[in-house]
C-alpha cells in the first residue's frame, strides 16, 4: 500500500461515502454546543466560563479551543469521506481529509477479495481508519464491505454500501495463480 497520484484512466468502480450515523454527529455537537455557550458567556457576557475558584484561561486559549472544537470538529466530520476506486492497475483509495494523496494497492498484491458482513465496533473498534485483530479497516458507515487478504500477509477491509459490485470489480482483475496441470 503506497501513496500514489490518481490514475488518468476512468474507474471501473467508484464509491464515495460519508459519515451518516446521526448519533455520532449528535455526540460531536454536544462539545460544540458547550464551546458555543462558553464563547457566549466569555465574549458577550464578559464572565469567566468553567473556571471555578481559579484564574481564567488566557483569551488566546479560549479562542483556539472554540475554533478547534466548536467549529473545526463539526466541519471536519461533515467533510470526511472515503473514496474507493478500482482502475485497470489496482485499487485506489483516499480517506479525505486525512489522506492528501491517493493510496494504492496493485492487483498483483491482492491474494483474495471477499464481500463480507462485519461488526465495526467489535471487529475494528468503530468507524474511520481502524486497526483490529483482523487487520486494518477503512469504513464510514454500515457493516458491509470487502475484505482483502494481501500476499504480504496483511489484511485490509473497505467498508462499502456496494460490496458486491466492489468485490466483482476486484475479483475480475486479480491475477489467478497458474497451477501446473497434470
Amino acid at each position: 500500500m503506497a501513496a500514489s497520484n490518481r490514475p488518468v484512466s476512468p474507474p471501473q468502480f467508484r464509491e464515495v461515502q460519508g459519515f451518516q450515523q446521526w448519533w455520532l454527529i449528535l455526540i460531536l455537537l454536544i462539545p460544540s454546543g458547550i464551546m458555543l455557550y462558553g464563547a457566549y458567556v466569555r465574549f458577550v457576557l464578559q464572565q469567566p466560563f468553567g473556571h471555578v475558584g481559579s484564574e481564567p484561561s488566557p483569551l488566546w486559549l479560549d479562542v483556539t479551543m472554540f475554533i478547534v472544537i466548536g467549529l473545526g470538529l463539526p466541519y471536519l466530520m461533515t467533510r470526511m469521506k472515503l473514496i474507493v476506486e478500482v482502475h485497470a492497475d489496482g485499487l485506489y483509495y483516499r480517506f479525505v481529509p486525512l489522506h492528501f494523496r491517493w493510496q494504492f494497492i496493485g492487483f498483483d498484491q491482492i491474494k483474495t477479495a471477499t464481500a463480507t458482513t462485519y461488526r465495526p465496533i467489535l471487529d475494528y473498534g468503530g468507524w474511520g481508519i481502524r486497526y483490529g485483530a483482523k487487520g486494518k479497516a477503512y469504513n464510514v458507515s454500515g457493516n458491509e464491505g470487502v475484505f482483502l487478504a494481501l500476499k504480504n500477509g496483511s489484511n485490509v477491509l473497505f467498508g462499502s454500501r456496494k460490496m458486491l459490485e466492489l468485490e466483482m470489480a476486484l475479483r475480475s482483475n486479480i491475477p489467478v495463480a497458474k497451477v501446473p496441470f497434470n
